[in-house]
């Protein structure tokens, strides 16, 4: 079992090589748009070189563009709206000066109401809105996505749970700390969850994989993970970690056997590939580096830390020290004017805090708990022994 799965991403390997060898050849049909806004995604997670596929994306959409009746045509196609509107949130995202007129593309997908049945073009819309910081249009597909997503998790058949899937996915791609207040708000922490289990039990290898990528991004990315913990739970955080993530890797290596898609992996969608790949990145299963993309990430700071020959101190813990180092001196004078008896309790304590919270930012590039432990206890201290003066 376990060679099957070795093979099986060995196999999908191979084929997403010669995808992104192949998503370099000069295209010209719109139709290329969805597999090569997605292959684009998966390179960038990667931090793989993505120049020439970045340059055939963007021709070809504007080309596009400029075609009127291509254009009307695809942005009828369900792919052909969704390739259209990730390409334009990748250029949006890379380039923050072009002649793209995004509004229009925008305008053109609501007045065509894509937004009423399709939860994947209405994320892809918010996404690119967002990107662009297009207020009028951010505040109403918000106000969609909550409102559908109360919909279609009443509803929860099919077609429901792919629109809340791809709504989820497109928060956690931006990423959007609302997919922290939905993930509390129905409980998809919770390996108990309807949609945890019903995707479980799903052969939709698709909706597995996105669903992991979800999970990843909330379990590594450091602002999602934060948001989940002070909102949720640290215990949160460790179940989608230990629990789901794994869980569902290992649903879908299974699914991937059980449909036979290693016979012919050449006949998998290009799209299908990158996201599952883009998924197991994510979500830290799967290692391109020898270590896992979020290891890497911290592997990079380091060689950062070596290079410069000091730590980056924390922004807001090098502002605290700042102002302890000047207001300190101020505070000693005005102690030792009112309170000149206690004086020799006090300035020690005082210049303790200075030193320990400056050492623990030059030692470590943050104020560590162990450091306010030692201001409290020194604190504490001065207080009882004046207090005892006092007495």
């Amino acid at each position: 079992s376990m060679l099957s799965l070795s093979q099986s991403g060995n196999a999908l390997k191979e084929s997403l090589v010669e995808i992104i060898e192949s998503s370099f050849e000069d295209y010209t049909d719109w139709s290329k748009l969805y597999p090569l806004s997605w292959t684009y995604a998966l390179c960038r997670s990667l931090y793989l070189r993505e120049k020439v596929l970045y340059t055939n994306l963007k021709r070809i959409v504007l080309d596009l563009i400029e075609n009127r009746r291509s254009y009307n045509i695809a942005i009828y196609d369900h792919e052909g709206v969704v390739g259209i509107l990730f390409s334009l949130y990748h250029i949006a995202d890379k380039e923050k000066r072009t002649n793209i007129d995004y509004n229009v593309i925008l305008e053109d997908v609501k007045r065509l109401h894509w937004h009423e049945f399709d939860g994947e073009v209405m994320m892809f819309s918010y996404m690119l809105a967002t990107k662009i910081n297009a207020g009028s249009y951010i505040s109403e597909l918000e106000e969609n996505i909550n409102n559908y997503l109360d919909k279609w998790f009443r509803k929860f058949d099919y077609e429901a749970q792919r629109n809340i899937v791809y709504t989820l996915f497109g928060l956690a791609y931006l990423p959007d700390k609302n997919l922290v207040s939905l993930v509390s708000k129905y409980k998809l922490y919770l390996s108990s969850s309807s949609l945890f289990k019903s995707i479980i039990n799903s052969y939709d290898v698709e909706l597995i994989a996105l669903t992991l990528y979800i999970f990843g991004r909330l379990a590594y990315y450091r602002k999602l993970r934060k948001e989940l913990k002070n909102r949720v739970s640290r215990r949160a955080v460790e179940t989608i970690r230990y629990k789901l993530i794994p869980e569902l890797g290992n649903i879908l290596n299974k699914r991937i056997l059980e449909l036979n898609l290693l016979s012919d992996p050449k006949s998998i969608p290009p799209d299908l590939i990158a996201k599952i790949e883009l998924a197991r990145v994510e979500s830290g299963l799967d290692k391109p580096f020898i270590l896992s993309k979020h290891e890497w990430w911290i592997y990079q700071q380091v060689l950062k830390m070596i290079s410069r020959g000091y730590f980056k101190a924390h922004r807001y813990h090098l502002i605290s020290t700042l102002l302890i180092d000047f207001f300190s001196p101020i505070a000693i004078i005005l102690f030792h004017n009112k309170y000149p008896q206690y004086f020799h309790i006090i300035l020690p304590i005082v210049l303790n805090i200075i030193y320990g919270v400056n050492a623990s930012l030059v030692r470590h590039g943050v104020i560590k708990k162990e450091s306010l432990l030692g201001v409290l206890r020194d604190v504490a201290s001065a207080v009882s022994k004046i207090h005892k003066r006092g007495c």
